[in-house]
């Protein structure tokens, strides 16, 4: 009787014993999960913060994410900070152009171009009109636009207002009575009437596109920067039109 006694005993005391190492080794294996996901978490936080200086998009809605910049994370605590990875790229190294607000092309810009219309609707009909001729140089564009941290739609937009995708242009590439060259009209006036600048490779070709620069900025820091433009509505244009082939295939995933 003693000994049923003392063996019952012993084999409760191993079920207990049992059930005591098992709940202690999950609960451990819970704060130890718990502490190295938090410090994953802050690791990696910490690594995006430096090389993006807090300047993350994302691309789709994961848990409220959309457009969350680490100042947004920082304040949310850090249950997002896995998730993160997966969900958001680094941003581009330039503005958002559909953010920029415009008025579009003048009526004499449209005019000039057999149009009717005025305003973003005039600039985009002129852009999805040059799409067919743009195309033929969209590896270019974004191989430019890329080396030089450029947004490939506001390359487009200028070659679109300046030569109209090439189309504009004499067999020499020569547009504005012969005073400039190339896709993004180059300006080969001497100085001090003109740019002065020196033509680089073939008018359509990658050198040029490397030599092209946004012509609207060299008008000087005026606030009312259009109003010595032709048309008096070049950067509005130009932007107008960007705006319409950024949708429609010239944007830095492009390929």
């Amino acid at each position: 009787m003693l000994n049923l006694t003392l063996t019952l005993t012993t084999r409760l005391t191993l079920c207990l014993t049992t059930l005591l190492t098992l709940c202690l080794t999950t609960l451990l294996t819970l704060c130890l999960t718990t502490l190295l996901t938090l410090c994953l978490n802050h690791i990696m936080f910490m690594i995006f913060y430096n090389i993006a200086n807090f300047d993350f998009s994302c691309g789709n809605t994961v848990g409220g994410l959309q457009n969350m910049n680490f100042h947004d994370l920082k304040k949310s605590g850090h249950k997002y900070g896995l998730l993160i990875l997966f969900d958001c790229h680094l941003a581009p190294p330039y503005g958002d152009i559909m953010k920029v607000e415009t008025s579009g092309a003048s009526w004499r810009t449209a005019k000039a171009d057999g149009g009717n219309d005025e305003g973003v609707l005039a600039s985009h009909i002129m852009a999805e009109h040059d799409r067919a001729a743009m195309d033929k140089y969209k590896r270019l564009i974004m191989k430019v636009a890329k080396r030089n941290e450029v947004d490939p739609a506001v390359i487009c937009g200028i070659i679109s207002r300046e030569s109209r995708a090439g189309t504009g242009l004499d067999k020499h590439g020569r547009g504005d009575n012969g005073k400039a060259f190339g896709l993004m009209q180059i300006d080969t006036t001497p100085a001090p009437s003109g740019g002065g600048h020196t033509p680089k490779g073939e008018w359509n070709s990658e050198e040029h596109l490397q030599q092209g620069g946004i012509a609207a900025y060299n008008k000087g820091d005026e606030v009312e920067v259009d109003t010595h433009t032709t048309g008096v509505d070049y950067s509005n244009d130009v932007v107008a039109r960007a705006q319409w082939f950024y949708n429609h295939g010239y944007r830095e995933t492009s390929k």
